[in-house]
């Protein structure tokens, strides 16, 4: 049974998770007989494992140069004198992955640029580059690319292993138009624009209309790179403010594990106790996403496929960002008018802007319900 190698996703982020349910879905129904199994760059907890239906390997970029280079008795000898074990076995079992595959598709929503560590890029390229040697197919499926801006060191050397590796893959999908000029510096040709592969997923199933009773906050931690944790705690909490001053009934959500803390300490800062008590904290899976936000008139939200999933379920979003990928799919659904960029956020402008999207949320739902019966879907397989 030939092997169906997946990279650059990971088990704890609900997005990432979701681009695997929708990836391998559609691999089942186009190759029944394939084994699909995970590349991961970082171990994951035992119960995740133990609950994901397919293999599951960490391959770290160390173990990427070894398979590359055929650099394994080195390797085995460096394990046997640093920590007293050997790693013959697991390389013969990483190598052999490669050797009965025959594709590989990288579902990473961004894992290709100057704003990672040489490292994680370096793991990145190097999954194709070992398929280009295995003489294995790829495809990046769609996701965001670079910017690409070195050193002049580093350079040289940068801009040879990305021409190298880019080259190998058959298909290459950018979600967004700045990741297509990004990339196609290093692939002039065969780059094809595409939306969020979640998104342009099989169409939702048809929902029963529900009563829309509530609001949900989707935080997200890595708003924390551009503000300060006070300046972001204290946005969520005006907003709660606002959404108490009118009797909504309010949760928060976390999409990604790394959120939850900061939801719990958006609770903590509400002055009265009892408030923080009526407002759940509720995680929110790739399963359960569209469900959860099905019933919602609209969401506050930082986490990108968070905006997918309450989207796909016709809720409109209030969207607290930073990069591309959430400007240019608000502009898709023509609801650009509730970008917020967190770099240069305005307390005040947020708050008016959530009061425009708190009166006019029916019309915004209808409006998405109507764009989303347009999308087109792409063919990303191999």
């Amino acid at each position: 049974m030939p092997n169906i190698i997946i990279t650059g996703a990971q088990l704890y982020n609900k997005g990432s998770e979701a681009m695997i349910h929708t990836v391998t879905g559609e691999l089942k129904n186009k190759y029944p007989n394939h084994h699909i199994l995970l590349l991961t760059n970082i171990e994951h907890d035992e119960q995740d494992v133990r609950q994901f239906p397919y293999e599951l390997i960490t391959l770290s970029f160390y173990d990427r140069l070894v398979l590359y280079f055929h650099l394994t008795p080195l390797y085995e000898f460096m394990y046997r004198v640093t920590k007293k074990r050997s790693i013959r076995k697991r390389m013969a079992k990483l190598r052999s992955a490669f050797l009965e595959a025959d594709q590989l598709y990288d579902i990473s929503g961004y894992g290709l640029s100057n704003q990672f560590t040489v490292r994680h890029q370096g793991s990145y390229l190097l999954n194709l580059l070992l398929a280009k040697k295995y003489n294995v197919r790829a495809a990046l499926l769609p996701q965001s690319f670079g910017p690409f801006t070195y050193s002049k060191t580093l350079k040289p050397f940068m801009h040879y292993i990305l021409r190298k590796a880019l080259a190998y893959p058959e298909k290459v999908f950018a979600r967004e138009n700045e990741s297509y000029q990004h990339i196609s510096a290093f692939r002039p040709a065969n780059v094809t624009p595409a939306m969020d592969l979640v998104l342009t997923n099989k169409a939702p199933e048809a929902k029963p209309k529900v009563q829309r009773e509530a609001v949900a906050l989707v935080p997200n931690k890595k708003l924390l790179n551009y503000q300060s944790k006070e300046e972001v705690i204290a946005y969520f909490s005006n907003i709660i403010g606002f959404l108490e001053s009118k009797q909504e009934n309010i949760s928060l959500l976390y999409h990604s594990r790394e959120d939850k803390e900061l939801c719990e300490e958006i609770l903590e800062s509400l002055a009265e106790k009892s408030r923080a008590e009526q407002i759940p904290v509720v995680e929110v899976t790739s399963e359960n996403a569209e469900e959860e936000l099905h019933n919602k008139k609209f969401i506050v939200a930082s986490r990108y496929h968070s905006i997918i999933h309450a989207y796909r379920s016709s809720t409109p979003a209030l969207v607290i960002g930073w990069a591309a990928k959430y400007k240019e799919l608000l502009e898709y659904f023509n609801q650009e008018r509730y970008h917020v960029d967190i770099s240069s956020l305005q307390a005040e402008k947020v708050m008016q802007q959530l009061d425009v999207l708190y009166n006019q949320w029916k019309e915004e739902s209808a409006a998405i319900e109507k764009k989303l019966a347009t999308l087109d879907r792409q063919d990303y397989l191999l």
